[in-house]
């Protein structure tokens, strides 16, 4: 279609893990977590519906994942606050995971402490997606047990919808912040769970990614529209972080990356999230 702007793509595990033995010094920086350091970059928040992935991620981001005896986290319903360490006074940059849940009382004091008209701001906004393969909560799993479950690919567009449903609360904050403050920010789209879709990257970049045909990418591109595409930072990346199969009924998405493919993702991603910040990451 003329004037189409065309897709971002997602990076595949080959391509992550060569970046990554290109850069040994960026995999060295993203094991080696450093305390106590002082920062003055606003925050970025971390957003996405439940059961996405937000809290192992951050996990991940952080290095608490990397700690003897690690266990992954279950949902939370609380806000999570913490660090990703750089260099550097000016190395550290603030994080705000924020519940997944709509009706939430943290998330909505989170959103309106951060993107209201409160004067603390946020550089950018990490918004987290993962193809419709949430893990499945406890009402899914009451569902299957009582046979009202449905089959995988309805479960999976569900949670799609529901993703989309999501961001669009997002955008709308989004959008009211930028009304009251006028204050350009940024926007990192992560498709987690990445090693259940290695061979669906082009289909899930089309689905999320600006210039993508998909629903979601369409409301990245209004958002755009709307306050202007000076005014934020457009950017994709996709992760996979847990070695973690996804089974739903009797059907099983099994997980395809080793922990080097992993890690290099990990470290990719936080790359991009410090140059996004303009903090040094090493």
């Amino acid at each position: 279609m003329p004037g189409k702007t065309t897709a971002l793509v997602l990076q595949g595990a080959a391509e992550v893990v060569e970046w990554a033995s290109e850069h040994p010094e960026q995999i060295e920086r993203a094991g080696s977590w450093l305390k106590g350091l002082i920062t003055t970059t606003p925050p970025f928040l971390v957003t996405g519906i439940k059961s996405a992935g937000k809290s192992v991620l951050w996990d991940f981001l952080t290095g608490a994942a990397y700690a003897e005896g690690y266990q992954p986290p279950d949902a939370s319903a609380s806000v999570d606050r913490g660090k990703l360490k750089g260099r550097g006074r000016d190395g550290s940059v603030p994080g705000v995971v924020v519940p997944g849940d709509p009706h939430s009382r943290a998330r909505q004091d989170a959103l309106e402490a951060h993107l209201g008209p409160s004067k603390g701001g946020v550089s950018g906004v990490v918004h987290v997606v993962c193809d419709g393969l949430a893990r499945p909560r406890s009402s899914d799993l009451a569902a299957h047990l009582e046979g009202r479950a449905p089959r995988l690919e309805d479960y999976v567009a569900g949670k799609r919808r529901e993703e989309l449903e999501d961001y669009d609360r997002i955008c709308h904050e989004l959008e009211g912040y930028w009304r009251r403050h006028h204050r350009p920010f940024w926007l990192l789209i992560v498709c987690a769970k990445a090693d259940l879709y290695q061979g669906r990257l082009s289909e899930v970049a089309e689905r999320y990614c600006p210039g993508g045909s998909g629903a979601f990418a369409q409301r990245i591109d209004r958002l755009r529209g709307d306050i202007g595409r000076l005014n934020v930072n457009v950017d994709v990346a996709a992760v996979s972080c847990l070695a973690e199969d996804f089974r739903w009924a009797e059907e099983t998405i099994s997980s395809r990356l080793d922990e080097r493919a992993r890690r290099a993702y990990v470290a990719n991603l936080r790359t991009k999230i410090f140059a996004l910040t303009g903090a040094r990451e090493g």
